[in-house]
This record gives structure tokens, sequence and C-alpha cells, in this order.
């Protein structure tokens, strides 16, 4: 069932902690949308500035990841690091109000 593989994705994402392995399913722009909100055409711009800088990599077998062989990756990754605890203090802070 594609829908238990998309939550399945969702979560390893959400928890890293709790990494779930999901075989045969590829990150998106699609996927990357429907997380983020935005635009699918707006993601893929972006996607592509970001593969230009060599953040990450895009191909049809693999989909969209980190590329992390170039050393480009680790930028991606050092904002992450840096959002992250921001997120998560609003999710935390929001999920009191409603």
């Amino acid at each position: 069932n594609s829908d238990v593989s998309y939550q399945a994705i969702r979560e390893s994402f959400q928890s890293p902690d709790k990494f779930v392995v999901v075989p045969n399913k590829k990150l998106n722009y699609s996927t990357i949308s429907d997380w983020t909100g935005l635009d699918k055409e707006t993601v893929r711009r972006t996607c592509k500035k970001a593969q230009a800088a060599n953040w990450i990599k895009i191909d049809k077998q693999n989909g969209i990841s980190i590329d992390i062989e170039s050393g480009g990756g680790s930028n991606l990754i050092r904002v992450h690091e840096q959002v992250r605890p921001l997120v998560e203090s609003f999710v935390k802070k929001s999920s009191k109000l409603l």
C-alpha cells in the first residue's frame, strides 16, 4: 500500500532516531511538496539550485538525496541542525495552543 509506505517515510523523516527502512521508495518533488506545503514547481526549482550547488543529487534511480561525497551536502546538514530546534520549539508551543 503506497499510503503505508508514504507514512513510513514521513515518520522516518520526522523521527530519525526511529529510522524506518522503506524499500523501493524515493524522495521526489511531490513528496517534498506534500510535506512542506510548497508548490511542486517551487520545490523543483529549489532542488535544481541545490543540485547545482552540489548540496543534493537528483537521479531517476535514487530520487533526491543529500550529496555527501562532494562535501556540499554538509551545508544542507548544517542548515538542518540549526533549523530543527527552532521548528521543534514552534511545534511544541503551537500544540499547546491548539
